[in-house]
């Protein structure tokens, strides 16, 4: 028995599928198993490019994950089957060898990183800018799959700051290219039409020693898009500002908590360029409200 060998041939399977059968000269059942693992990992990467990140993505990305490890696992005990009861035989041509097959395959592997990048990325949110929507704390899921696209109107987005992309902001997108935003008496104003609010009861923010009461509102876009926003106050310069009217290639963006943004309405952030977008905000999976995990953003 060629116990070194059977081991290079199970360390060969579990690195890629197929592999192990190859330099055990099993190449037609090694281009097979190399096939079938191929599927499986491009089957992963396009759920993670087309499934939101909710409970059923978790369930269907573990079986898929599960089956790949199982598949593995199997071809690499029985890789080490057949290497053990090999007997010598020809060397064969190069292209039945063990390299041109783990060259196709990571070839294979780079192409479908490149065709089907990951779709979602995860952010931790460290303010309570967009109170009551995203609490201190939260992590969030955010949809990545189409970077510098303007959403619509409503969407929490997140976006590189524009004075230092390195820095990412996440807030929600209310003004469109060539609209114009203003508020007044803490009100938004979309296109000269005040947007439809009702009052919603309070809401307590409590950061350590500190509590704060906010008035809590529904706030109906254009478009019908409905969430909450709060606000202490109807007065001060960032409840009162002049008509914003957005650029071709940028969007307005305001946080929830109105009196605690810092967003479109100062020259610190001012209008963001479409280039900036990242993506947008899809799920809450982790949040020190438990009720809240895997909760859509609204």
């Amino acid at each position: 028995m060629d116990w070194p060998r059977a081991l290079w041939g199970v360390v060969l399977s579990i690195v890629v599928p197929g592999l192990g059968h190859i330099y055990a000269r099993s190449w037609r059942l090694g281009v097979i198993l190399l096939a079938i693992g191929i599927c499986l990992v491009a089957g992963i990467r396009l759920q993670t490019r087309a499934v939101p990140p909710l409970p059923t993505y978790f369930v269907s990305g573990l079986g898929l994950i599960l089956c790949l490890l199982v598949f593995a696992l199997g071809t690499a005990s029985d890789a080490a089957r057949r290497m053990r009861r090999r007997r010598d035989r020809p060397r064969p041509a190069w292209y039945c060898s063990t390299w041109p097959a783990a060259v196709v395959s990571s070839a294979v592997t780079i192409g479908l990183a490149v065709a089907m990048p990951f779709g979602w990325r995860s952010f931790s949110i460290p303010s309570g800018s967009n109170l009551p929507n995203i609490l201190v704390g939260d992590v969030i899921v955010a949809d990545v799959r189409d970077p510098g696209v303007i959403p619509d109107r409503g969407d929490v987005v997140l976006f590189k700051y524009p004075r230092d992309p390195s820095v990412t902001y996440i807030k929600r997108l209310v003004g469109l290219p060539g609209d114009v935003i203003q508020l007044v008496h803490g009100q938004l104003s979309v296109n000269g039409q005040p947007v439809p609010r009702q009052a919603a009861g309070e809401f307590v923010s409590d950061d350590g020693e500190m509590h704060t009461s906010y008035k809590r509102y529904i706030e109906v876009l254009p478009n019908g898009r409905r969430y909450a926003v709060l606000q202490a106050t109807d007065i001060g310069s960032f409840k009162n500002t002049a008509a914003y009217r957005v650029p071709a290639d940028a969007v307005f963006v305001l946080g929830d908590n109105r009196d605690n943004s810092v967003d479109s309405r100062m020259a610190l952030i001012g209008y963001i360029p479409v280039r900036n977008l990242i993506g947008k905000a899809s799920t809450v999976y982790w949040s020190s409200d438990h009720a809240r995990i895997f909760s859509r953003i609204e």
